[in-house]
């Protein structure tokens, strides 16, 4: 296997100032990379063996470019008055190729070349797309106290219909900074006060295909069932020759999905700003949802992407810096943040599933990453068998009886990081958390499973009901409670976890020392370094904080995911 890259990132700008205060300035950035691929895999390999040799070459190009013009304006009139002002406009466009040739069925392993095979494929693919900004901005404050900045945005995308290509995004933010207020003099300890209130709407058009609102053909040869060649009832006929087919439905009102989004915020400095706290709280209403919404299957499609649902995220973020200790010698600095979502989906076409298995599931009503399991109440502590919920049904049925349970959202997450100072000596702690999030440990689905797959068994396993009396959550081994078709809630596990995150012990060679070399260095610092060095959690999977996400729709999904490794790294840091 042989591959050969060839890539080119660049850029340059060119910047006038056309009056006091006037400047103009143009960007152009460019990154285009050349990939060339070669493989071949002789008949002593399985690939190569079953096909009397493999080969294959792939060349892709993906190109991509983008020019910004700014033009901006500062001044101050007055005493009291301050005034920036930005006009610009973007333009990108990226282009990707990629052409593939195959080859198979050589006379010995001395012919490499696909021009050597006795039968030979190619293929080639391809795709582009753009879009087109303008945007301004406005910034004006008074006495350094009142603040307001005016924003808006244009944006044009090629992978919208022709009529809703352009998507227009306001946002307007104010401040009140009321420690300059004559009224805050007498507190000292308020040494700073920012009261912050913001709204805008901004575009997502990420997930979509780059020709997603256009109705999509493609070339076919070969076994083309023509259906008796027109006779209702006669002989099926295939042909090897040319067709076309239907890839994609056309949808020209397709358009920007859209969030609209206010936050309330508050600065705090207190003592001389060693105690500072900023406190956020907003909430963001998404709608137009970029989705695949089910259509009838008249159609001959089982969906076509739409505008269609909406989704609101409500919550907060605090952060907390504070310096604990300062004298000469000895100096301990604490920073703490903690936020919250809260998840909801308002509005969908119609529930539908995500994943293998149909284990997630969004739903009205619902967060989204939302668990869609067969509830289990225990286990009988006579017979061994599963207790599954059923509702009001006296009768068990797995097609029926599946409920939403947890979702892999937290309820709070965030971070404590420690900063020590002694002398010469310095350490850094930094502690992460996430509370209340639950993760779908798809191992346990594989091998806690009763003797009915040929895989191993998980520990779990050895917690299984045994003899009439037994209190545990893992039912006998028999087949009934290992189906197939059960999706056993208790593999759904709290994940949350308490993890020293990082913890880094430092040393600074005293400058004397240092001197006495006679290089011109002017500071040496060693250092010892551990990432994931303990994690305090109950969930029983490798590691709570990784997560299986094979779409943007899954989350929370723990199946052989690697977990998080722990490493130790030293170094000296030299200052000439």
């Amino acid at each position: 296997y042989l591959m050969r890259t060839t890539r080119f990132i660049g850029s340059t700008y060119a910047e006038y100032e056309i009056a006091n205060g006037l400047i103009f300035r143009t960007t152009w950035s460019m990154d285009n990379s050349f990939v060339e691929e070669d493989q071949y895999s002789n008949t002593r390999l399985a690939t190569g063996e079953a096909n009397n040799g493999s080969a294959s070459s792939t060349i892709t190009r993906d190109n991509n470019w983008i020019n910004e013009n700014v033009l901006t304006y500062q001044t101050r009139f007055g005493t009291d008055h301050d005034l920036n002002v930005l006009f610009g406009n973007t333009l990108q466009e990226n282009r990707f190729t990629r052409t593939s040739a195959s080859g198979t069925q050589f006379a010995n392993d001395l012919f490499k070349n696909i021009a050597s095979a006795a039968v030979k494929n190619s293929s080639s693919v391809g795709s582009s797309w753009g879009i087109s900004s303008y945007f301004t901005r406005i910034n004006y404050g008074f006495q350094g106290k009142y603040l307001l900045t005016l924003n808006m945005r244009a944006d044009a995308s090629s992978r919208f219909g022709v009529d809703n290509r352009w998507g227009y995004f306001p946002s307007v933010a104010a401040a009140w900074r009321i420690s300059d207020e004559a009224f805050m003099q007498d507190l000292s300890a308020i040494s700073d006060m920012k009261f912050r209130v913001s709204y805008g709407v901004t575009g997502n058009q990420a997930g979509i295909g780059d020709f997603q609102s256009r109705g999509l053909w493609g070339g076919q040869r070969g076994g083309l069932n023509l259906g008796g060649q027109g006779q209702p009832g006669g002989p099926a006929a295939y042909v090897d020759d040319a067709g076309i087919t239907a890839n994609q439905l056309a949808n020209p009102n397709l358009k920007w999905e859209t969030t609209n989004q206010i936050n309330l915020g508050l600065d705090l400095g207190l003592f001389d700003d060693k105690l500072t706290v900023s406190l956020d709280v907003y909430n963001k209403q998404t709608k137009d949802l970029l989705l695949a919404v089910p259509v009838p299957r008249t159609t001959g499609y089982s969906s076509l992407v739409q505008n269609f649902g909406e989704i609101e995220n409500k919550g907060f973020e605090l952060g907390i810096n504070g310096t604990i200790i300062q004298k000469s010698d000895f100096n301990w600095n604490a920073s703490f943040n903690i936020s919250q979502n809260k998840n909801l989906v308002k509005k969908i076409a119609s529930p539908f599933t995500t994943f293998t298995r149909d284990y997630i599931r969004v739903e009205e009503g619902a967060p989204l990453y939302s668990f869609w399991v067969h509830v289990q109440n225990g286990v009988d502590p006579e017979t061994g068998d599963a207790i599954w919920e059923s509702g009001d049904d006296a009768t068990f049925n797995p097609n029926v009886h599946r409920y939403l349970y947890g979702d892999a959202n937290p309820r709070f997450v965030g971070g404590l990081t420690n900063t020590l100072n002694y002398k010469n000596f310095d350490m850094m702690l930094f502690f992460q958390f996430s509370e209340g999030n639950e993760v779908l440990n798809y191992g346990r689905f594989f091998f806690e499973h009763g003797g009915t797959r040929t895989t191993g068994y998980t520990s779990q396993q050895l917690d299984r009901w045994q003899q009439p009396g037994d209190v545990t959550d893992v039912p006998r081994m028999t087949t009934a409670n290992y189906a197939s078709n059960l999706r056993p809630s208790r593999h759904v596990e709290d994940g949350s976890y308490l993890r020293l995150k990082n913890l880094m012990v430092g040393y600074a060679i005293p400058t004397d020392v240092t001197s006495r070399l006679g290089i011109g260095m002017s500071r040496a610092r060693v250092y010892l370094q551990a990432q994931n060095l303990i994690t305090w959690t109950n969930y029983t999977g490798l590691d709570p904080e990784v997560s299986t996400s094979p779409g943007n729709l899954v989350a929370g999904v723990d199946i052989a995911v690697m977990p998080q490794p722990r490493t130790f790294t030293g170094g000296i840091t030299l200052t000439f």
